[in-house]
């Protein structure tokens, strides 16, 4: 965390994306670890195929970051009203997650219902029709080994709607689903067996980051 906290006060890499491999992922260590400035936190035993996705999906997002910090200078010398600099503290209170398909058990959802408002819908046309209706704040897709196909569509619906291009989307899927994964344009993929913990940082992490990027 030390080493974390040295990268994010020098200006060479200020804006690099990092990622820190912990041991322990209670939820009290990862708030420690994204507090001391990290991008993300992985716990053991890594996943070679997720580890490259958080990766590219963190270079993706830092590019997209650094594009719209240029847009929001230039505004500010034409003296328009723009957000905070400082967007990776936006105040994420209040966020409305929808989790789509398999649904969580009652422990796994309590882990999430501490920190978030969450709505559940099995049904993936009914979870588009009420990602119309409400405002929501990231988009959990959970498959099954018979709903692979069902699951990578509707990530696929969301991310073909322009209205959606900055809500998080993290579809959770079998292991056997990771070549499909590659071609879903979504924030990150997280792979089954799901770790409650894991997709609840990995929220908080997406709603922190995309809820910056859109005030833009």
């Amino acid at each position: 965390m030390d080493l974390t906290r040295a990268l994010l006060a020098s200006p060479k890499t200020e804006n690099v994306p990092a990622v820190l491999i912990n041991s322990d992922m209670s939820a009290e260590s990862q708030s420690s670890s994204i507090d001391a400035g990290a991008d993300d936190v992985i716990g053991p035993p890594i996943n070679k195929v997720a580890l490259g996705f958080r990766v590219r999906s963190l270079v993706c997002l830092e590019v997209m970051r650094s594009e719209l910090m240029r847009r929001r200078d230039t505004l500010e010398r034409f003296a328009i009203d723009v957000p905070p600099a400082d967007l990776d503290h936006m105040n994420i209170s209040g966020a409305r997650v929808l989790i789509v398909g398999t649904p969580l058990d009652a422990a796994a959802l309590e882990n999430f219902e501490d920190t978030f408002t969450v709505d559940s819908e099995s049904d993936p046309m009914t979870a588009l029709s009420q990602l119309a209706e409400m405002n929501y704040s990231a988009v959990i897709v959970l498959a099954s080994p018979d709903t692979i196909d069902d699951m990578v569509e509707i990530c696929t619906d969301v991310r073909r709607n322009v209205s959606y291009s900055n809500l998080p989307v993290l579809p959770v899927l079998p292991s056997e689903a990771a070549t499909k994964a590659h071609d879903i344009r979504v924030s990150d993929v997280l792979f089954q067996p799901l770790d409650i913990l894991d997709l609840r940082q990995q929220a908080l992490v997406w709603i922190r980051h995309c809820g910056g990027i859109a005030a833009i």
